[in-house]
């Protein structure tokens, strides 16, 4: 579809799904757990990791600093389910920045340890850091989902069908490009 024109809008993940809940735009793709009542199709799932440039002591992760960033509920709720079936403290939060990306490049710098998804670690040699799976009680990866939501009435619309075809047979390469 050469002669296609679109529009596309980015956002926080609870931003984009209130984009296409009051049908401002076709289709969302967003990462997280949220209850949808309509089409909606599984991209991937990726690991959440505790990424650090040293070791990590797990009995000392408390009060080892951590650097922190803003992300969406569904990632954060995660996390803290997490730590609060391993810890009766909060984290010791030494840094807040503005994103993943820069939050990654502080850990990899050695300033504390930051609790990543999987995506932001996909170009970083092993060598470089040290990685941890985060996992449940049941030894389960905790992973962070990544969806597509749309109302299938929009395959209504041809361009809007065969876009979401493509999704859904292209490769996962292509789909995390688009996330």
């Amino acid at each position: 579809y050469p002669l296609v024109e679109f529009e596309l809008h980015t956002g926080v993940s609870k931003e984009v799904y209130n984009l296409v809940q009051n049908q401002e735009v076709h289709i969302g793709f967003v990462r997280g757990e949220y209850d949808w009542p309509d089409a909606k199709h599984l991209l991937f799932e990726e690991k959440i990791y505790i990424v650090s440039k040293y070791p990590v002591d797990f009995k000392k992760l408390p009060n080892t600093p951590r650097i922190h960033y803003p992300t969406d509920a569904t990632f954060k709720n995660a996390v803290d389910a997490w730590w609060a079936e391993r810890y009766d403290q909060p984290p010791l939060i030494s840094m807040e920045v503005d994103d993943g990306d820069t939050c990654k490049e502080m850990a990899l710098n050695g300033l504390g340890y930051a609790i990543l998804a999987d995506r932001y670690l996909w170009n970083i040699p092993s060598a470089d850091m040290h990685k941890y799976e985060l996992k449940d009680k049941k030894n389960r990866p905790i992973l962070r989902p990544t969806w597509m939501f749309y109302y299938k009435e929009m395959e209504e619309i041809n361009t809007v069908r065969a876009f979401v075809e493509f999704i859904k047979t292209s490769s996962l390469d292509v789909l995390k490009s688009f996330a």
